[in-house]
C-alpha cells in the first residue's frame, strides 16, 4: 500500500474526478437506451473500443488530425448504433432477453473483427492536446484527461437542454414514458429508439477516442466500459443526467482510492457500494419512478 501524504492524495483524487466524469458520460449512454428503450444494450462496450479504433486508424495509421479522427470515431458509432437498432433490435424489441442475447453476440462478433483488424496488442492513440497540466504546483495530470472530463461536462449539460428543451428531446421523455400515447400524437417510437441506441453509442464512442491514449485500447476491453456504465447507472440512478455525472464520480474516486490503498481487491469497493444502494435505495441516489 503506497502511503498517502498529502500532494499524493491531491494527486490521485484529482485523478479520480476527471476519470469520474468519463465514466459518467459512458454511464449516461446506457442509461438513456435503458430509460427510453428498456432493454440493455451489452454491445455498449464495444462502441468504447471502436471510438478508440476508429480514432487510431484516422489519426496513427492514415495520419490526419487526431481531432479528424475523433470525429470520425463519433459519426461512425453513433451511425452504427442507428444501424444496430432498426437492423437487428426492432426485430425483437418487446423481449429484453433476445435483445441482450442479439447485442452480446454483436459485442462478441464486432471484439473479434477488431482483433483481425488492430490485433491483440494494446494500441495508444495520439493524443489530441498533448503535456501535462499542474495545479499548484503539486498536482499533475495529462491534458487529454482534463480535455476529455472538459467533453463529458458539456454533454451532460448539452443532455439536460436536449432532453427538456428541444422538441425531439420531449418526444423522447414522451415514448420513454408511454410509447402508446405518443404514437397516438403522431410521435414514431421506432425512430426515438433508433435515435436513443446512436446518442448512447456515440456517447460510449466519444469517451473511447477521448481516453485511448491515456489507457490505451484493445479488443477485450470492452467489458470493462460495460461494466463501468452499469455501475453508474446503479449508483446514479436510470434516467439521471446528473445521477450519471455523480454515479461516475463516486465510482471513478472508489475505484481510483481502492487501487492505491488494496489493488488486489479494488473493485471489492465498488461493488460493496453496488450492494449497498440496491438494498437501501433501488432507484438508484437520483433515480425516479418514471424513466427519463
Amino acid at each position: 500500500m503506497v502511503p498517502l501524504t498529502v500532494p499524493f492524495l491531491e494527486q490521485i483524487i484529482v485523478n479520480a474526478i476527471l476519470l469520474g466524469l468519463v465514466y459518467g458520460m459512458v454511464g449516461l449512454g446506457l442509461s438513456l437506451v435503458l430509460g427510453i428503450m428498456n432493454v440493455l444494450n451489452i454491445s455498449h462496450g464495444t462502441m468504447y473500443i471502436l471510438g478508440g479504433f476508429l480514432t487510431y486508424y484516422v489519426s496513427g495509421q492514415l495520419h490526419y488530425s487526431p481531432i479528424l479522427g475523433f470525429v470520425f470515431a463519433a459519426a461512425v458509432t453513433f451511425m452504427l448504433g442507428i444501424i444496430i437498432e432498426v437492423i437487428f433490435i426492432d426485430r425483437v424489441s418487446n423481449d429484453p432477453t433476445r435483445v441482450m442475447l442479439i447485442t452480446f453476440g454483436l459485442a462478441i462478433i464486432i471484439g473479434q473483427v477488431s482483433l483481425l483488424i488492430w490485433g491483440g496488442t494494446a494500441i495508444a492513440t495520439p493524443s489530441i492536446v498533448n503535456g501535462f497540466t499542474t495545479i499548484g504546483g503539486v498536482v499533475d495530470f495529462q491534458t487529454q484527461e482534463l480535455l476529455a472530463a472538459i467533453v463529458a461536462i458539456l454533454v451532460a449539460i448539452g443532455t439536460t437542454f436536449f432532453l427538456r428543451l428541444s422538441r425531439f428531446g420531449k418526444a423522447m421523455r414522451m415514448v420513454a414514458q408511454n410509447s402508446e400515447a405518443a404514437m397516438s400524437v403522431g410521435v414514431s417510437p421506432r425512430w426515438i429508439f433508433a435515435i436513443s441506441l446512436g446518442i448512447g453509442s456515440l456517447y460510449a464512442g466519444i469517451a473511447g477516442s477521448l481516453l485511448s491514449p491515456i489507457s490505451y485500447v484493445y479488443p477485450d476491453f470492452q467489458w470493462f466500459p460495460l461494466i463501468y456504465a452499469f455501475v453508474v447507472v446503479v449508483v446514479g440512478g436510470l434516467g439521471s443526467v446528473v445521477g450519471s455525472i455523480v454515479g461516475g464520480l463516486i465510482f471513478g474516486i472508489l475505484e481510483t482510492i481502492g487501487q492505491v490503498l488494496y489493488p488486489s481487491g479494488a473493485d471489492a469497493f465498488v461493488f460493496v457500494l453496488i450492494i449497498a444502494i440496491i438494498l437501501i435505495r433501488p432507484r438508484g441516489l437520483f433515480g425516479a419512478k418514471d424513466r427519463v
